[in-house]
């Protein structure tokens, strides 16, 4: 695959950076109503400290002109910072655009709530893409950032956000549901899947990988992950996870992917042309045996999802609602029992 990197690495001028204001004039604009209403707040705060220390000081001395100085230079730093993030996010998205298009890809600077079937995807609450280039021709191939969070909007208290980067690489065949946990980014999936389907491989795979396959999938897996393509995986994939899912392969990088560093767009890149199409090419022919008809592309029930595993934290408060309820069920009985040996 050819790519066209100049938008990335070279300098944007000025006239690109104005029609391109034309087109999206939200982009890189502050929001007024939130700095009044922070510049507000933090008045209100520095004169509540002063208030409370004028007894001690005399303001209207020249010397103590910081105390008027700081809340303004606080508010004028705010002003900066969003000015400045404003004008990045305006040449990031201009750079990417600029780049999807020379290359006739198409850039999406937002996706809400992208209908994906890849697990990452369907987890906890709020989900949305950012930063998305997705092909137009030939094999559909999609990079780009996402974000969710682990609360709803009904309930703020104690929400934290995640991020990650992710690709993915649509195949001509339906697969078996198949997870590769990398062993190399000091970082578990946030999703436990049943131990009984950890599947161990020949050679030095299970050193850098941890492989979830389906139960009575184990002979579907060994085919897929021939030794070649072990070897593209362990070499290519680095620190990624992996996922395949219905008929599409998914990697995900547990920090957003830098799409303006050219070295990063060169590896993914490498990576949909190495490692998407020597997977494709090994799928080809495959065919559930768990299917009457086992030319259909389609994958049974068993085999499309893996199972899950119980969070820790969910046996947890479910012991606790047991012993809690038991508590009470003895507590109504025990009055009853008392009276019967009474008699």
């Amino acid at each position: 695959m050819q790519i066209n990197y100049n938008y990335i690495s070279n300098k944007i001028a000025r006239n690109d950076i104005k029609e391109y204001k034309k087109l999206y004039p939200k982009l890189g604009k502050i929001n007024i109503l939130e700095i009044i209403s922070l510049g507000g707040l933090i008045f209100v705060f520095f004169a509540f400290c002063f208030i409370n220390i004028s007894s001690q000081l005399d303001f209207l001395n020249p010397k103590y002109t910081l105390y008027y100085l700081l809340p303004v230079s606080v508010i004028l730093t705010i002003v900066l910072i969003r000015v400045f993030q404003g004008r990045y996010n305006l040449i990031k998205n201009l750079r990417l655009d600029k780049f999807s298009a020379s290359n006739n890809f198409a850039y999406i600077p937002i996706v809400q709530k992208p209908e994906e079937s890849g697990t990452m995807f369907n987890i906890m609450y709020d989900h949305f893409s950012y930063d998305v280039i997705r092909s137009k021709s030939k094999r559909f191939f999609e990079i780009g950032n996402h974000e969710y969070d682990s609360g709803s909007n009904e309930n703020q208290n104690g929400i934290k956000t995640f991020q990650f980067g992710y690709i993915k690489i649509q195949l001509d065949r339906n697969l078996p549901h198949i997870v590769l946990d990398s062993k190399r980014n000091n970082s578990s999936l946030p999703v436990s899947f049943k131990e009984n389907q950890v599947l161990s491989l020949e050679g030095d795979f299970d050193s850098s990988f941890t492989l979830y396959a389906p139960k009575n999938y184990e002979r579907d897996a060994l085919y897929i992950f021939s030794p070649d393509l072990m070897s593209l995986f362990i070499d290519e994939l680095g620190c990624y996870d992996a996922e395949i899912i219905d008929n599409n392969l998914f990697i995900y990088s547990k920090k957003p992917l830098k799409l303006l560093d050219q070295n990063t767009l060169r590896r993914i890149f490498n990576i949909i042309d190495v490692v998407g199409n020597k997977t494709i090419s090994q799928t080809n022919n495959y065919s559930d045996g768990n299917v009457a008809a086992r030319s259909m592309n389609f994958v049974a029930e068993a085999g499309s999802r893996l199972k899950k595993r119980i969070s820790n934290s969910a046996i947890f408060l479910i012991i606790v609602f047991i012993i809690v309820f038991g508590f009470n069920i003895l507590i109504q009985f025990i009055p009853s029992v008392v009276k019967l040996f009474m008699k």
